[in-house]
């Protein structure tokens, strides 16, 4: 069952970014699918128990069926914002008749699955509850991470466009760099109007003698040291 489930996220997953050539499209599909199959399995392992060999592809069809949800939300979505409409128009559309839509799509095939509930035979009784069921999980799944998850990639990539790019990993590097000019512009200061310096410390702190700047324009200044 887990090679099945692997196999069938793999293929989906390829024809995906065959068809779109997105790779954070990917993530879209994979996490509500995942998600939507774990409770399955959970549910499956609390109602049944052991699956028998009819029921050991059910991960396939529930991936199959449940990859529909994300190509009609996500299809309808890039129409809306290729039509010029905001990101919350193409999120209102999205949620409006369309996935009202999806929902009427699930529970049909839901409804369809659960027919086997009448027979007698254990393979198509556990597959028909187990699909069925599954397929109303990946919906809840789906309807609750596919519009999650495009506001926060919408929200991240705008964020990320307005941001200035030169300090990403800057590190404090460009407060050093403005000190650094700022040095800079008072060495080049002194250089050009002054013509002399004296610096002379003594080693004793109480008979230090006067340090002495002089300008150009004939200013003296001394501080004494201590």
């Amino acid at each position: 069952v887990i090679v099945n489930a692997l196999s069938s996220l793999v293929g989906v997953l390829i024809l995906f970014y065959i068809a779109y050539r997105r790779t954070s499209l990917l993530l879209l599909v994979f996490w509500p699918l995942a998600c939507g199959l774990a409770i399955t399995f959970g549910f499956a392992a609390l109602a049944v128990g052991v699956l028998s060999s009819a029921t050991a592809g059910v991960a396939a069809l529930l991936v199959g069926l449940g990859d529909d949800f994300v190509i009609v939300l996500y299809g309808r979505y890039v129409e809306q914002r290729q039509r010029g409409c905001s990101v919350v128009e193409s999120m209102r559309s999205m949620g409006g008749a369309t996935a009202r839509g999806v929902v009427l799509g699930a529970v049909t095939t839901a409804a369809t699955f659960y027919a086997f509930l009448i027979t007698d035979f254990t393979g198509l009784y556990q597959m028909g509850l187990i699909v069925g069921t599954g397929v109303l999980f990946c919906l809840v799944a789906v309807l609750f991470l596919v519009p999650a998850m495009i506001g926060w990639s919408e929200a991240h990539h705008s964020r990320r466009e307005s941001e200035p790019r030169l300090h990403i990993f800057a590190f404090g590097i460009e407060r050093l760099h403005g000190e650094l000019v700022g040095v800079g512009d008072g060495v080049a200061d002194g250089a050009t109007h002054g013509h002399g310096c004296e610096l002379d410390l003594g080693d004793d702190a109480d008979d230090a003698a006067p340090v002495i700047f002089e300008r150009g324009d004939g200013e003296r200044r001394q501080l004494l040291a201590g």
